[in-house]
């Protein structure tokens, strides 16, 4: 009985606020963002709309250079200007592929290979790093003197500094191939074939892989590192 008192109490003010708030406005960022909120207007340099969370209302505030457009009740308005002066070469139109290309890959672009083959580099790095070879021992061993009291095998050796190295590295290696875009990712079906739409898909695809190369192989070594300090030999 006390747990239903506990979500009535919780799930009940949220759900009063959501029935006085209804989003009427889709704000599209040039980035691919969308966003959805109330009463939206320009204010100087910044669009503000009314927007909900589990405190209540909130205004967010978009610059101005960052926005497409507007989408609510009376159409679309956009936002974007081609302006060479300011960077912006592209027209509305290309614009507008861009746009759809990176709202898609942020919702079908799913680098989980990546994290996974990250993951797996950073541990095997880790483990490489912490083994000890015979060799290595043997190299310590100073003529007359006896052998270092050291076991060879995997972790017997110290953590270097290219533990850190190796993921920002590896990171980088993602960065530089362009993936082809498969069909099933596509969620403009008229947009197959177009430059400027796989551009704006192919930029954030790029940055979700980057994300998950550095994560995944932050992950590895992580794993490998607290290994090493649970099983460390010498």
């Amino acid at each position: 009985m006390r747990i239903y008192f506990i979500i009535i109490s919780v799930f009940v003010p949220l759900i009063s606020v959501a029935q006085d708030f209804m989003a009427t406005d889709s704000i599209t960022l040039l980035n691919g963002h969308t966003y959805y909120g109330s009463e939206s207007k320009v204010e100087g340099n910044f669009l503000t709309t009314k927007m909900l969370d589990r405190d209540g209302e909130y205004t967010m505030y978009f610059e101005m250079g960052r926005v497409f457009s507007m989408h609510n009740t009376q159409g679309e308005t956009v936002y974007y200007r081609q302006d060479e002066l300011q960077g912006d070469y592209l027209t509305v139109q290309e614009s507008r592929e861009t746009t759809w290309g990176s709202r898609d890959a942020r919702i079908t672009s799913n680098p989980w290979g990546v994290t996974v083959t990250s993951i797996a580099v950073g541990l095997g790095f880790s483990l490489w790093d912490t083994y000890l070879t015979q060799k290595s021992i043997d190299e310590l061993t100073v003529p007359g003197n006896p052998s270092p009291d050291l076991e060879a095998g995997l972790f017997g050796s110290r953590p270097s500094m290219m533990q850190v190295l190796v993921p920002t590295t590896f990171t980088l290696v993602w960065a530089l191939p362009s993936f082809k875009v498969k069909e099933h990712q596509i969620l403009q079906a008229n947009m197959k074939g177009n430059a400027y739409y796989y551009r704006g898909y192919n930029r954030i695809a790029k940055q979700k892989r980057m994300f998950s190369a550095l994560c995944g192989g932050f992950v590895g070594t992580g794993i490998g590192l607290i290994s090493y300090g649970i099983f460390k030999k010498n």
